[in-house]
């Protein structure tokens, strides 16, 4: 004091440091959740998300940094941060493919990691042989666990055609061929094209046709068109007389029709005048073919002469007359 006198006292200043750790970084799949959590002095925590206390969960949609501010009960102040990465996994198996039935293909697959495929095969990259059209599906792992998935799907065409039944046409005659089957483009071994053509052969052909899809697979079928030669034969011309009758025969297969209205391949005719006989042969398939025979009908006739009178012992001439032949009298002349 003033007058020297002494007394002592003293206080005490508390120094308090503040610390927090917001943790490491850390790695999650897109669309998954994290819990932070925060160690550090005592105190109150807040986060920069507006989130309170030392752990919170968090599901960012991309790569997020968050910060944690510590409050002691001095308001001393720490802060920290944790950067949360997310990952967005990839899987592509490629485009839709098309392929014939009977051909294999080779699938590939991107996006990093481990994959597996719904048939139970691993690895980027495989080859199948599907019998209908599929669709494979393909997951891919990342290194962090993180997963996507992709599908592809293998059309599978078949390629059919039908050419159709053999057919007969007569010779001269045309058919239409007509081949069914797969949707494409349709070529004949005979240059012409689309699913149906004319064609007149001059005898037994087999043609074939191939169809070719949108895919590039082919089917090929054939048919065979059956050329029918008809043949009609009436005979050989034939001769009678006046009043006979005889037979015609005619010969080729099948029906019979006769200029006189006669049906069969016999017919008995007897003509007055030499008369030309034509038949229409008709075979089983409808072919035709013409022939005809010319019966000649010859009618005899002759003339003695006239009665005539001659004298005991003396000669006479006798002259007959009438058609070219050979002509025999009664006394052997």
């Amino acid at each position: 004091s003033a007058n020297g006198c002494q007394a002592v006292d003293q206080v005490t200043v508390f120094v308090e440091s503040a610390g927090v750790n917001a943790g490491s970084d850390q790695t999650i799949c897109n669309g998954g959740s994290l819990t932070l959590s925060a160690t550090g002095s005592a105190g109150s925590y807040s986060w920069n998300n507006g989130q309170t206390g030392q752990s919170i969960v968090v599901n960012p949609s991309s790569t997020t940094t968050y910060s944690v501010t510590v409050t002691t009960s001095a308001g001393c102040t720490a802060t920290d941060e944790v950067t949360v990465f997310v990952e967005s996994s990839i899987a592509d198996a490629g485009p839709d493919r098309n392929i014939c039935l009977g051909e294999t293909i080779n699938l590939s697959a991107t996006g990093g990691g481990s994959y597996a495929w719904s048939n139970g095969s691993t690895g980027s990259n495989i080859t199948v042989q599907p019998t209908s059209t599929t669709t494979y599906s393909v997951t891919v792992t990342s290194a962090n666990g993180c997963q996507a998935v992709d599908q592809v799907t293998v059309f599978v065409e078949s390629a059919m055609v039908s050419a159709g039944a053999d057919q007969t046409i007569c010779n001269g005659g045309s058919v239409t061929l007509s081949a069914t089957g797969s949707a494409g483009s349709y070529s004949w071994n005979n240059g012409q094209t689309g699913q149906s053509i004319v064609v007149n052969p001059s005898s037994t052909t087999t043609y074939s046709v191939t169809v070719t899809t949108s895919a590039g697979c082919v089917a090929t079928d054939e048919v065979t068109v059956f050329v029918e030669n008809a043949i009609a034969d009436a005979g050989p011309d034939r001769n009678i007389c006046l009043g006979e009758t005889i037979n015609l025969s005619a010969t080729g297969g099948g029906s019979y029709a006769w200029s006189n209205g006669s049906t069969g391949s016999n017919i008995t005719v007897q003509p007055t005048s030499t008369t030309t006989y034509t038949v229409t042969v008709t075979s089983a398939n409808g072919c035709q073919a013409i022939d005809q025979v010319t019966v000649f009908v010859e009618s005899a006739s002759v003339n003695a002469g006239s009665d005539q009178t001659i004298c005991n012992g003396g000669s006479l001439t006798l002259s007959a007359t009438g058609s070219a032949g050979s002509y025999s009298w009664n006394n052997g002349q």
